[in-house]
């Protein structure tokens, strides 16, 4: 599920998730509202369709078909996918720092330009646990997937973000083994 790693990707597909629970929900509706003795409009399709997405279902008119079925159950699995892809961009720094605690033996690389990345790469491919800090953000993040796809996700990225100190006493220092500056 190398596909999943991409955060961009998983947004889309959430995306892409919530519109096919919309459109099973709004057309179970519309087939059920076509029942005998079932009088809805189609904004009352609509509000009953939205109340799937936001968990808060009550029940029906009348049978339920195969859509409704479905968008009934996909709905809250849907709700906690995003409720799970939301936390893990708001808390990012929080888990990449509670990934980090639990290093000991790395190699701690400082300045991802073209020298640091080949020492990194080269340090990966050895078996060696990396950490690059970087200060340049959007620099760090584009190294970071480049390193980490040819490495297996063997090099963690730290940016430093303006406070290089700060970002090497989240490394622990006292546990690694090297340090690389190129």
């Amino acid at each position: 599920m190398a596909w999943l790693s991409d955060e961009r990707r998983r947004w889309y597909l959430l995306a892409v998730g919530w519109v096919v629970l919309i459109v099973l929900g709004f057309t179970g509706f519309l087939a059920q509202s076509t029942g005998p003795g079932v009088e809805r409009t189609l904004l009352d399709n609509l509000y009953l369709t939205l109340q799937l997405a936001v968990l808060s279902y009550g029940g029906s008119d009348g049978d339920l078909n195969w859509r409704l079925e479905v968008a009934r159950f996909a709905a809250p699995l849907m709700a906690m996918g995003t409720l799970f892809q939301a936390a893990s961009v708001v808390f990012r720094e929080q888990f990449e720092r509670y990934r980090l605690s639990g290093f000991r033996g790395h190699t701690v690389v400082c300045g991802l330009g073209a020298a640091g990345t080949r020492l990194a790469l080269s340090l990966a491919q050895a078996g060696r646990p990396v950490v690059g800090v970087d200060q340049d953000v959007v620099k760090a993040d584009a190294i970071a997937i480049a390193v980490c796809h040819l490495a297996r996700r063997a090099v963690r990225l730290v940016a430093a973000q303006g406070a290089p100190a700060a970002a090497l006493a989240r490394l622990r220092p006292a546990r690694r083994d090297h340090r690389g500056c190129p």
